[in-house]
């Protein structure tokens, strides 16, 4: 019969129909809860937010390492700019409502009265982030296995926002917002200029135009030309990155010009994952 198991109860319960569904809908696993805190815990586990703790910066402010529960728990932080509270408010909203192990996630935030900006804090990344992965002089850039393996991950994340209710559009898929964590896994990260939602809702309809100039959907010119298309095409200029190594805004990429050999097939598969479709028409979703 081709069993790849001779343990007759697993076989059973492979082929019997009746445990079909236990497969089809594994238990769902409860969302971690969404953390409060102070702002003088914060201020203490970021060193009061100095340089020694800085990270980068993201979409609307600073990122600090924060160490809290004496020790037990490292996550990153960070600390919007003046009058920025609209896409902290934006990005809480949407990062509670979404957990994935391809995303980097919501562990709390802080609004206490000591705290001008809204604070949020989200999974520390210990490893950097792609761009840094890519384009270092200092280190040894990654094979391909592993920047076809960061690049499925991404796509991962990407249809995890798309397959949503409501959908998720990132609005800034870009290497640098792709942050490899402890097991030196892609995570897609910085929901600063996200959107949640359909895209005939008002609000969506009324938002400007937002991203990173060398990813930017050219097709994405006003606000109703929104869609989870403009977030493939990002993550086509992303695959091109990662073939390449090349930074976006550099020349154009002249035909089999790549940072090392690798074959055609391998790169035609690559390309027709999104970045080989100009025309949003001819755009796939992610799913």
């Amino acid at each position: 019969m081709g069993y790849l198991s001779c343990n007759a109860e697993s076989t059973i319960k492979v082929c019997d129909p009746g445990n079909w569904d236990y497969y089809r809908k594994k238990p769902k696993k409860n969302k971690p809860r969404i953390r409060q805190f102070r702002y003088t815990d914060l201020l203490t586990a970021t060193n009061g937010f100095s340089s020694d703790s800085f990270l980068g910066k993201g979409s609307h402010g600073s990122v600090y390492k924060a160490v809290l529960d004496d020790g037990k728990l490292i996550t990153a932080v960070k600390k919007t700019s003046k009058n920025c509270n609209s896409p902290a408010d934006n990005e809480i909203e949407i990062l509670s409502r979404v957990d994935h192990p391809r995303l980097v996630n919501l562990i709390g935030y802080c609004s206490d009265s000591l705290c001008k900006n809204k604070l949020i804090v989200v999974e520390y990344m210990p490893n950097g982030s792609l761009y840094d992965l890519l384009h270092s002089s200092s280190c040894k850039p990654p094979g391909w296995s592993s920047r076809v393996r960061f690049a499925l991950q991404v796509a991962k994340a990407v249809q995890a926002l798309h397959s949503g209710s409501p959908p998720v559009i990132h609005r800034d898929i870009k290497s640098s917002n792709v942050l490899i964590d402890q097991r030196w896994n892609a995570r897609l990260g910085d929901f600063g200029l996200a959107l949640i939602g359909h895209v005939e809702d008002v609000r969506i309809k009324c938002t400007p135009p937002a991203g990173t100039l060398g990813y930017l959907d050219p097709s994405y010119l006003s606000p109703s030309d929104v869609s989870t298309k403009s977030d493939v095409f990002s993550y086509g200029i992303l695959l091109l990155e990662i073939i390449t190594r090349r930074r976006q805004g550099a020349r154009d990429v002249e035909a089999g010009e790549t940072a090392e050999k690798c074959g055609e097939i391998e790169i035609d598969r690559f390309v027709h994952g999104g970045g080989g479709f100009i025309d949003d028409e001819d755009r796939p979703h992610r799913d």
